[in-house]
């Protein structure tokens, strides 16, 4: 059996402040950080562009300041809105940065750091039994994945090019209707907690049988 050890995992966090007018001010900067183009050459996510990013910004920032008229100019439910969306901006940020960050675990707190987020460091006990082999079946291959908890999956015929396999709520995933011969690459990570990840692990080869 492999030794047991404690994996450690690189987590970007977003701690937004539940004070609108806050919130604001950090949105901004975050705009202003993942803006800079000597930290981040190209903008984190494709999701959203940061011209996108900080028109949702405006809107919510006219919302926020209309309810302080007299009489209002907006309201609440335009405010909370408005609000929704920037919060949906910011994942897609936040997700940029964790790929940047798993593939370069070293300068992991730099990244997060410069793009105005914080780094939660994991620890999850386990073992460092990340495999693949083949199943009995021809063209089905078995992954197991370090760790405990549910995981994600992706294959690649030239490591490269990933492609996402269906998640599962455990470290052992069954892939079938491959073509016998075909080399492929596996990798995976853990699922953790308020739609975080770990790190993906490094990549198995497996002549699918």
């Amino acid at each position: 059996m492999p030794n047991s050890v404690i994996i450690k995992h690189s987590n970007v966090v977003l701690k937004m402040s539940k004070s609108n007018d806050t919130f604001l001010t950090e949105a901004k900067g975050i705009s202003s950080a993942v803006g800079n183009l000597t930290n981040f050459p190209t903008f984190p996510t494709s999701s959203i562009t940061l011209i996108q990013f900080n028109a949702h910004i405006t809107t919510l920032d006219h919302a926020q300041s209309g309810l302080k008229l007299k009489p209002p100019t907006s309201t609440v439910a335009s405010r909370d809105a408005a609000k929704t969306v920037v919060e949906a901006d910011l994942e897609y940020i936040r997700l940029g940065i964790q790929v940047l960050v798993n593939g370069n675990a070293a300068n992991a707190a730099t990244i997060a750091g410069n793009a105005d987020m914080q780094l939660k460091i994991t620890k999850s006990a386990g073992s460092r039994s990340d495999a693949a082999k083949n199943n009995t079946l021809p063209g089905s291959i078995l992954l197991t994945g370090a760790g405990k908890g549910a995981h994600q999956w992706q294959t690649s015929d030239d490591s490269i090019v990933w492609i996402d396999q269906s998640p599962t709520t455990s470290g052992k995933k069954q892939i079938d209707g491959l073509t016998s011969g075909t080399l492929m690459y596996v990798r995976n990570r853990t699922v953790l907690p308020k739609g975080q990840y770990g790190a993906w692990s490094n990549p198995i080869k497996v002549r699918v049988n």
